[in-house]
């Protein structure tokens, strides 16, 4: 099943399920009348493998008319117990 998306500032706005022209609802739209409204394809992409500490963060970029989802490896944040244990010399067991 093909999504269909617009992209607003690196934010993706999927199609809406329910499209309203006039007096008339169609419900589950064609890609054709999405891609009449304006939406295009989204191509969504594996989410890699982390270590430990790292988080994949995804992002939106179209390309070729085609929404593209990328991923970014990110390092976490450390959590209040984890610094209150680096401050203290505390490791866990």
């Amino acid at each position: 099943m093909t999504h269909y998306a617009k992209l607003i500032n690196g934010v993706i706005n999927f199609a809406p399920n329910k499209i309203k022209k006039g007096d008339s609802i169609t419900y589950n739209p064609t890609a054709e009348t999405l891609t009449e409204l304006g939406y295009i394809p989204v191509k969504f992409t594996e989410e890699p493998k982390t270590e430990p500490g790292f988080v994949a963060v995804c992002t939106w970029k179209e390309i070729d008319g085609t929404i593209l989802q990328i991923w970014h490896i990110e390092e976490t944040e450390p959590s209040a117990e984890e610094l209150l244990n680096i401050l203290t010399g505390e490791t866990e067991s």
